[in-house]
């Protein structure tokens, strides 16, 4: 078991490979209605293993690559360059640049993320009487306590939610009814017991590494939506038909207040009410009510799915794309001892029912024993196979006097 530079191309042509397909199935609105968002999310959250574990098990089969393939390895592995009295390959300026730039994007990651932590910290606490007493309806709905600090303040336009430990819930400085902001900490609070925010930090993180691949800004853009209806869902199914609708109709009220304000920076990192924009709330809005005409959802089909995935992910590890070479002729006529098996001086011989290799220098013969895919090779290279026709004839030789002697033998008892 190691990693490569190859198994690390695989792992980035597997993963892009899958994220394809869940984005595409992704789309279809009969997918996200039986099989729901979590399974979209484990998926996901897959591919992005799939690429953090680049690995090269000892059982995994190396298939040679002719053609593009190999000519691009070639330029990027093998032909050297100088500059002055350095020598290098391309590869290895790809990978410094790679490196270098994903280690700038992870550090400025983490310093804005202080930074907006900076920011909002200095924001005032909520200690009225509304909020705790909704807070305790909250946890009381859910069933799990964890502390929850509530802060408000003029520069934010979207409910959200922070911290990995030290959940913090950040509302607009507005009024609110009982209803409105009951909805708004449920629904925020949910992101927090759900471990979204980390999920969101690692495909952030994922991102940052990954920079030069386009497909990874699909996973975030598309799983911060399967996020959110994931949240909407898990809230929903313990609503009546009425308090869902209340519970939409806050979400849109939240999203209209927002409506052409700038975004705190601080929102990448953090798990919001939704990003404003017409078609997720349609969408939302669908996914719920489909959702609750069809509360029941087929959990064997959703295993199966999430099974037959597993299994696409795993064979992903069976295979490993390997460029292939021939060797260069001088190179071949330069080793000592060397001979080329040609037409005029090989043949395969089939004798005792097996096949050998025969080749005739001077002075020498050598003899070795091959298989079967190996006489086919041969033969398209144009070497002559012999002895199977001998054996034939002499197989038909045999029968030919076991055929007369029987007939013999059989008109001497009729006899």
């Amino acid at each position: 078991m190691k990693i490569t530079f190859y198994s690390i191309i695989m792992a980035v042509f597997s993963s892009g490979a899958l994220i394809g397909i869940i984005y595409k199935v992704r789309k279809k609105a009969c997918f996200s209605k039986r099989f729901g968002y979590i399974c979209i999310v484990l998926m996901y959250l897959l591919c992005i293993l799939r690429v953090f574990m680049p690995i090269d098990f000892e059982s995994t089969i190396g298939i040679p690559m002719r053609g593009v393939y190999s000519d691009f390895m070639d330029v990027l592995c093998f032909q050297t360059y100088e500059i002055g009295r350095h020598e290098f390959v391309i590869v290895q300026v790809l990978l410094l640049v790679w490196a270098l730039t994903a280690g700038w994007q992870i550090v400025r990651f983490i310093l804005d993320y202080r930074r907006a932590g900076r920011i909002l910290a200095m924001l005032p606490e909520r200690k009225d009487t509304q909020c705790k007493r909704l807070m305790q309806s909250v946890y009381e709905k859910t069933g799990k306590v964890h502390r929850v600090t509530v802060l408000y303040g003029e520069g934010i336009h979207m409910p959200m939610g922070m911290g990995i430990r030290d959940w913090k819930i950040f509302l607009p400085e507005r009024e609110y009814t009982d209803e409105d902001l009951y909805y708004i900490l449920l629904h925020e609070y949910t992101h927090f017991l759900n471990w979204d925010l980390c999920v969101k930090i690692v495909v952030h993180i994922f991102c940052c590494i990954f920079w030069w691949n386009p497909l990874v800004y699909f996973i975030r853009e598309d799983l911060d939506k399967s996020l959110e209806m994931k949240c909407d869902l898990s809230i929903t199914e313990k609503l009546t038909g009425i308090e869902t609708a209340d519970y939409l109709q806050t979400i849109v009220k939240s999203i209209k207040a927002a409506s052409g304000k700038k975004k705190f920076s601080g929102v990448h990192h953090a798990v919001s009410l939704g990003d404003g924009k017409s078609c997720e709330i349609t969408e939302r809005f669908r996914v719920v009510a489909e959702n609750k005409k069809n509360e029941e959802q087929n959990k064997k089909s959703i295993l199966l799915w999430l099974a037959v995935f597993g299994i696409v992910w795993t064979v992903s590890y069976s295979v490993l794309l390997l460029p292939s070479y021939e060797a260069p002729i001088e190179e071949i006529e330069d080793v000592p001892g060397a001979v080329a098996i040609t037409p005029e001086n090989s043949y395969v011989l089939f004798e005792d029912g097996k096949y050998y290799l025969i080749l005739e220098v001077p002075e020498e013969i050598f003899r070795d024993e091959i298989s079967e895919s190996e006489v086919k090779l041969f033969e398209e290279a144009g070497l002559e196979v012999r002895g199977i026709n001998d054996e034939k004839e002499e197989s038909s030789i045999f029968s030919r006097i076991f055929e007369f002697a029987s007939g013999i033998f059989w008109w001497n008892c009729k006899a």
